[in-house]
């Protein structure tokens, strides 16, 4: 008798230790899948690498975004570092300060799908010069700085503490071109399609 007992108690002990391991399973499960829309402080570092649609030059991006996760809505502010290659061996450095906004859309998976958007201003590191001498003429000097807007909407997919995104990148290019004779301001709307990879915190 005191067997079936100790089997019993032992048969119970089982069922209810497994049923806490598939309840802690479960809720493991569902925090992974609302962790990018848990409501509190999130933060983003990203690396971007762009390519340019009106020539063949390279874009790169360190970015960094911190602010508050709303239910389904992100907002933030960040700064980081773009660099645009002029040549294969000067590039022009700028400074972006943005705000960005990112909306959640609603599903119980560990992945969650996004719309984001940034919008600011880059503050130019220093410019690229060269000049160009034609025969018989002066040589023209030519100066090249990222300025100005600094813009890029965007779709991206977070998992866990990853995320990846395809993003649409405006930012300004100012090119000054002078000579003896006149000076010429030239303002060049630098569009990149641009790819982000980063992990939030």
């Amino acid at each position: 008798m005191k067997r079936y007992i100790l089997l019993l108690f032992l048969l119970g002990c089982g069922l209810i230790a497994r049923a806490q391991i598939i309840q802690g399973a479960t809720v493991t499960v569902e925090n992974e899948a609302n962790a990018s829309t848990a409501k509190g402080y999130k933060g983003y570092t990203e690396a971007g690498l762009g390519v340019n649609l009106m020539s063949p030059k390279f874009i790169y991006e360190l970015t960094t975004t911190h602010g508050y996760q709303f239910e389904h809505l992100f907002l933030g502010i960040g700064t980081g570092l773009t660099t645009l290659s002029e040549t294969k061996c000067d590039r022009v450095y700028a400074l972006p300060l943005y705000g960005e906004a990112r909306w959640f859309f609603s599903n119980n998976r560990p992945w969650k799908i996004y719309a984001g958007f940034r919008i600011g201003y880059n503050i130019h590191l220093g410019e690229f010069r060269t000049s160009i001498t034609e025969f018989g003429q002066q040589p023209i000097l030519k100066n090249y700085r990222l300025t100005g807007l600094y813009g890029s909407p965007g779709f991206g997919v977070e998992y866990k503490r990853l995320n990846f995104s395809i993003n649409y990148l405006i930012q300004g290019l100012v090119m000054e071109e002078t000579n003896p004779s006149y000076q010429k301001h030239t303002f060049y709307d630098n569009s990149t399609l641009l790819f982000r990879i980063g992990v939030n915190f």
